[in-house]
């Protein structure tokens, strides 16, 4: 009895241990797609469409936007302008905005 209990609770910890490995796949699978549309908008930031593509995407991925507006000292009709697509940053912010969302994810992996 006590032998099956063992085996039991091994096979348990076994499946276990495989769900989290999932779920860390899952994450860096995300993370690497995230990345890419953050590379993508950088490549040319005057493109308003990439840019976007970042904020309804990568933004939500990452932080609320409640904890974005806070990080970066915006008001909710800013933040909520991009997310509709009524307006973008300008192109000089929108390099910082990409760079602090890819260390975010970054540091997301490292967990």
């Amino acid at each position: 009895m006590e032998l099956r209990c063992r085996r039991a609770l091994s096979a348990h910890m076994r499946i276990a241990g495989l769900r989290k490995t999932e779920e860390k796949l899952e994450l860096v699978k995300e993370s690497l797609g995230q990345l890419q549309i953050i590379a993508r908008a950088q490549q040319d930031l005057n493109v308003d469409k990439l840019f976007l593509e970042v904020v309804e995407k990568v933004l939500q991925f990452v932080m609320t936007p409640a904890e974005f507006r806070k990080q970066y000292g915006m008001s909710p009709h800013v933040v909520t302008g991009w997310l509709t697509g009524e307006s973008v940053p300008h192109p000089s912010l929108r390099q910082r905005i990409c760079a602090r969302l890819k260390e975010k994810i970054e540091a997301k992996l490292k967990r």
